[in-house]
């Protein structure tokens, strides 16, 4: 609206300051006869006045940005605090201290050192200004800071709960409000998509390091990391013990400076599970047993360090307890319990915390979230619902013929991976269609599923998920947080443990991979031919002609052909093992019969000594005389067993430790497979407490 000259400004000051004088002076004497002119004068001067408060409602930024460091502030009569300015006229200061409250300071009370600092800030604003005026015809000037968080992506800080705590460090308990609380609509329809484009983090950029960190981790105790922030806030923490046993320890490293807060310990063991997006609140789990409890406590980063705010219940109780905790934009935080109840949360509601949606998790423990926190991406079935966290309703959905076992969106919000055994989907955002497909190594349910920047971090193997290159494998590293393209990783040790901060993909990978041809990565996709050869001495004839045919039926699925003059081998074996003994104690009543020390209660049955051969089953793909592809297993004598009616303990071992056609069958192959020198990518690291080796 206005843009006024500081002169000019402090000019509707005193007008503004002399009106509001004489039209206090005439209500207090009794009299309301003030002029409209009067009125309307002083309504132009407090619009323009709060235009000005808004302008400069943050700290300076920019050129004035040195003015907002953290610095001492000393008064006149000789008190001292360390704060940073966020604010400052020709009459007050305003100053935010360490606990984040902000303070109003007459200028004429401060020290003749920092009234020279504020004036000198004044008249850099001032200059600030005349250069902007003059550039105001240049078509070059001005612009939008580059790599700042998105608003939406900031949490506000939260109040304090009022009482004290049960005891001394513990955390206040805030009510948990679930009335009123808006069902997530997600059910699955036609393919469709009609998803807002996502906003992704800024570009950030570290120095590589290694700090040291004052909080042992003893071998029984739990360590987790969690990065965000464009200052790249890491919040180490170490919990030991369980219900209103033990402790956690928290600090928190900032990675563009490399400092280190000091140690905050609170009692009973929470784990940690999450960081917003700016880095300003954590989120964590008080453990009652077995890594799950059902009351979440929430911290906020301060500028030096880390404290608690509340904790509510969240979980539905034994049987039910939490197992995801995610943060959303607007202070919201989502939760998925044992039974896949997923709920919103509105942290700052002024009567507690409030359930405001609730749905179903579609049958997962997890849910992808984009990286501002628009949409998240759940399981249905087979394929792929899509829900704005906001409207709570379905806002696309993709459908699919392979369950994704793991998602994950970049984080420039402009694709979705969806991880399934051997093999990554890539989707854009932008339309919901499929981008790329390209073949991984890994099959587990449990295998990691990360962005480092433009590279898709899965298991330990980074990949170019444009090209599908594997470029290295970085092994190691089981506590580790992503942020943009750096990996932070905390390992633990006594009596310090350590974090790291480490760029992916490293310099070697990145020149390596300019020389691959993503053309000539696989030995074998679907549509090339096989030979193959079995080695099945032993085996009775009928076991021999059930495993030849599963094992033909297994090609055939995987989309290969067979024939004798390819280069491409499998082998199938079978090696009978030497005969054994076994004894099992039988457990009576309802469950399986077990070797001692069984679970549950010792079994009080008879021993039983049966007898049995072992078979080991191969299942092994060559390519130009190396091995691509091995999977093994041995089928003798079982940890534990069933009984049929009428049936024998030797009569169930014997039907087990045998040759077995359906393990061929149900054997997960990937159908393209990698030539065996880019396997796990262009060459190997291991992270380490003292970096990447």
């Amino acid at each position: 609206m206005f843009d006024f000259p500081p002169a000019v400004r402090d000019t509707i000051w005193i007008t503004y300051a002399r009106l509001f004088t004489k039209v206090s002076v005439m209500t207090l004497n009794g009299s309301y006869k003030v002029s409209c002119m009067k009125l309307v004068l002083m309504l132009i001067c407090a619009v323009v006045l709060s235009q000005r408060s808004t302008l400069l409602a943050d700290a300076p930024k920019g050129a004035l940005a040195a003015f907002a460091t953290k610095r001492t502030w000393s008064s006149s009569s000789g008190f001292s605090i360390d704060a940073k300015m966020v604010w400052a006229d020709a009459t007050n200061v305003k100053l935010e201290k360490d606990d984040g409250r902000v303070v109003t300071v007459p200028i004429d009370k401060l020290s003749d050192a920092d009234q020279g600092f504020v004036e000198g800030f004044l008249k850099a604003e001032e200059a600030l200004a005349k250069a902007n005026s003059a550039a105001s015809d240049n078509p070059f000037a001005g612009g939008v800071p580059a790599a700042d968080i998105d608003a939406s992506m900031r949490s506000e800080p939260l109040d304090d709960v009022r009482g004290s705590p049960k005891r001394a460090g513990d955390i206040p308990l805030r009510k948990t409000i679930v009335k009123g609380v808006r069902p997530i609509s997600a059910t699955p329809g036609k393919e469709f998509w009609d998803v807002p484009q996502l906003r992704g983090f800024p570009d950030v950029e570290f120095q590589e390091l290694v700090l040291p960190i004052d909080i042992p981790k003893s071998f029984h105790a739990g360590l987790e990391i969690r990065a965000a922030g464009r200052s790249g806030n890491a919040v180490l923490s170490v919990h030991k013990g369980e219900k209103d046993e033990g402790f956690t320890k928290f600090a928190v490293v900032q990675a563009s400076t490399g400092d280190v807060s000091e140690t905050l310990e609170i009692p009973k063991a929470w784990k940690m599970m999450d960081i917003s997006a700016d880095g300003g609140l954590v989120a964590a789990v008080h453990m009652v047993g077995w890594g799950k409890g059902n009351d979440v406590g929430i911290l906020q980063v301060t500028g030096d360090g880390i404290r608690p705010k509340f904790q509510f219940t969240a979980g539905g109780g034994a049987w039910d307890e939490l197992h995801f905790v995610k943060f959303l934009p607007g202070n919201r935080l989502l939760t998925i319990t044992q039974k896949h109840t997923l709920t919103i949360w509105q942290l700052d509601d002024a009567q507690g915390v409030r359930a405001i949606a609730r749905g179903n998790s579609g049958g997962k423990l997890w849910a992808a979230i984009s990286p501002a926190g628009e949409v998240m991406a759940v399981v249905a079935g087979k394929s792929i619902a899509v829900v704005d966290t906001t409207k709570f309703k379905l806002a696309g959905y993709i459908e699919r013929e392979d369950e994704p076992l793991k998602m994950a969106f970049s984080s420039d919000g402009a694709y979705l991976a969806a991880y399934y055994p051997f093999a990554i989907d890539l989707y854009s955002t932008r339309d919901g269609s499929l981008k790329k497909t390209f073949a991984i190594g890994d099959n587990g349910r449990d295998t990691r599923l990360v962005w480092t920047g433009e590279h898709l971090l899965v298991g330990n193997v980074l990949y170019n998920p444009q090209t599908g290159v594997p470029l290295w494998t970085y092994e190691g590293g089981k506590f580790c947080d992503t942020l943009g393209n750096y990996l932070f990783c905390a390992f633990g040790g006594e009596p310090q443990s350590t974090v790291t901060v480490l760029r992916l993909p490293h310099d070697e990978a990145l020149r390596g991979a300019d020389s691959i041809d993503p053309n000539n990565l696989y030995c074998l996709q679907p549509g090339d031919t096989v030979s193959v050869r079995y080695q099945l001495g032993g085996a009775p004839a009928g076991e021999q002609a059930a495993i030849r045919s599963a094992v033909e039926t297994k090609i055939a699925e995987l989309g290969w052909e067979i024939s004798s003059s390819s280069s491409v081998n499998i082998e199938v074996s079978l090696k009978q093992g030497k005969s054994d003994t076994a004894e099992y104690y039988t457990r009576r009543g309802f469950g399986p019969a077990f070797f001692p020390p069984g679970f549950g209660p010792r079994p009080s049955g008879p021993a039983e000594k049966v007898n049995f051969t072992p078979w080991t089953h191969t299942f092994t793909i060559t390519a130009d005389g190396s091995q691509v592809y091995n999977a093994v297993r041995t089928y003798g004598a079982p940890q534990s067993l069933s009984t049929d009616d009428n049936e024998t303990t030797q009569q169930a071992v014997s039907k087990y430790a045998k040759p077995q056609a359906n393990y061929f069958k149900s054997l997960l192959v990937p159908p393209s497979i990698l030539r065996a020198e880019y396997q796990g990518g262009l060459g190997k690291s291991r992270l380490t407490a003292s970096g990447s080796q």
